[in-house]
């Protein structure tokens, strides 16, 4: 019996041996061939991987050239370029090209799926709403094999008239809007306000939109506060080569798009503040204060100096002032003010398309109206470098238009500013207006 129980437990051993052999061979043969279909995946995936990274790098390379080389300026023939600095890993090129290159001021229109008809729907997925002028740059991408064929579609539109009534643009410093701001009115239409940094906005608006969510306070709506829209900041540039919210589009100098360049081929009344002058609707009396009378068919006005009051005389007749052609007045300060104030007196009613760019080196802008009963104009612009604030004495002033600003934007003394569309803009005044620029890339 012990000689029998001896045998039957070595058999048991030699049983679990053999099975530990066996499922060590078929371990070993399932790891030999997971490792190879490991490597068959990579070797497989591998190239299409790189391809891709490739031809993104190669895009956003593109998409970045573009955007600080070529939009903010202005090409009568598109030189021919190559650009490789990823070391293999990202590689595009620009066809010479004979066209005048002018995507800030374009007047090429591309119109939406309507006919044009939409651009007053709000997609914010696109700047332009579905429309905007447009130049196009034909050029090649690389995926790591091949030169491919791509069309770089360069866009623009005024953030303005397509429906950003109020937008804050980053300054590095404090830009609050406070007071009884109020964005819509009686036409409704797209009231999106847009804050590119942090700040306290205390305002009233249909929508808005924000580069960040840390300090950025609570937007009140029509009917309880606002939900920040969450639509990406898609890369723009507004003048300056850059797109990272800055403002500098009234004269930023060199070869640049901007509101002084494309004055300045208008044949534009030149005002200087320091000389008493009488010309084209523009008086001055020596000592810095400006008046401009809309009334006169002359609308185009470049001041220069130091302009210590600018009075705006309006177009009260709807007929006449829709007739008239736009008005057109930039103000470059080039003399420094001590950091004073400069009043704006907008006298009267006005109907008459106006868009103002001002640029100053210090002090800031205080906005008032001639008279009781409140206003209303027919205004928009670009403030660098100048707070605005509206004193009012408790009256209330409808503006429609809207305006771009790196700088406070508040409402002292009572009163309220309310901020509408100006809806039969398209063609008109952003043929002018300052924009923003952007790129749609498609494969041909």
């Amino acid at each position: 019996m012990r000689r029998e129980r001896k045998y039957s437990s070595g058999s048991v051993l030699v049983y679990a041996l053999l099975v530990c052999m066996v499922g060590g061979a078929l371990l070993a043969s399932w790891i030999s061939l997971l490792g190879s279909r490991v490597r068959y995946v990579e070797e497989a995936v591998k190239p299409a991987i790189k391809r891709r990274i490739i031809l993104e790098n190669s895009r956003a390379l593109a998409t970045e050239y573009l955007l600080e080389n070529v939009l903010p300026y202005s090409y009568q023939a598109l030189p021919e370029i190559d650009f490789d600095v990823l070391d293999g890993w990202g590689e595009f090129s620009l066809d010479a090209s004979a066209q005048t290159l002018t995507p800030l001021n374009s007047t090429t229109v591309q119109h939406g799926v309507s006919g044009g008809a939409s651009f007053g729907q709000v997609n914010h997925f696109s700047p332009g709403l579905g429309i905007g002028f447009q130049s196009v740059i034909s050029g090649q991408l690389s995926d790591g094999e091949e030169m491919n064929a791509w069309t770089f579609y360069a866009k623009s539109r005024s953030p303005i008239f397509a429906g950003d009534l109020l937008t804050m643009q980053r300054s590095g410093v404090v830009s609050p809007v406070a007071g009884n701001v109020f964005l819509g009115g009686a036409i409704m239409g797209a009231a999106n306000f847009v804050a590119w940094q942090a700040g306290a906005y205390g305002l009233t608006a249909n929508s808005f939109q924000a580069a960040t969510v840390a300090g950025v306070s609570t937007i009140a709506g029509p009917d309880g506060a606002l939900v920040q829209l969450d639509f990406p900041f898609i890369p723009v540039t507004a003048g300056s080569g850059y797109y990272d919210g800055s403002l500098n589009v009234v004269s930023p100098g060199g070869n640049i798009n901007s509101l002084a360049s494309r004055l300045a081929g208008m044949a534009p009344v030149l005002v200087d503040p320091q000389m008493a002058q009488a010309m084209g609707g523009a008086t001055t009396d020596g000592t810095g204060a400006v008046t401009i009378d809309l009334s006169q068919i002359s609308g185009n006005y470049r001041i220069s100096g130091n302009m210590t009051q600018l009075t705006l005389v309006g177009v009260e007749n709807a007929v006449t002032g829709e007739s008239y052609p736009m008005a057109r007045i930039v103000y470059i300060q080039t003399l420094a003010s001590a950091g004073a104030a400069m009043p704006i007196v907008l006298s009267g009613d006005n109907t008459r398309r106006v868009y103002l760019g001002l640029k100053k080196l210090d002090g800031s802008a205080t906005v008032s109206l001639a008279g009781a009963g409140g206003a209303s104009w027919r205004l928009a612009g670009s403030f660098e470098a100048c707070p605005v604030t509206f004193s009012l004495g408790g009256q209330g002033l409808t503006v429609t238009g809207g305006f771009r600003t790196d700088r406070g934007f508040q409402i002292t003394g009572g009163g309220s500013v309310t901020i509408q569309r100006d809806v039969a803009a398209w063609g008109n005044l952003e043929s002018f207006a300052d924009r923003n620029a952007w790129l749609e890339v498609y494969r041909q």
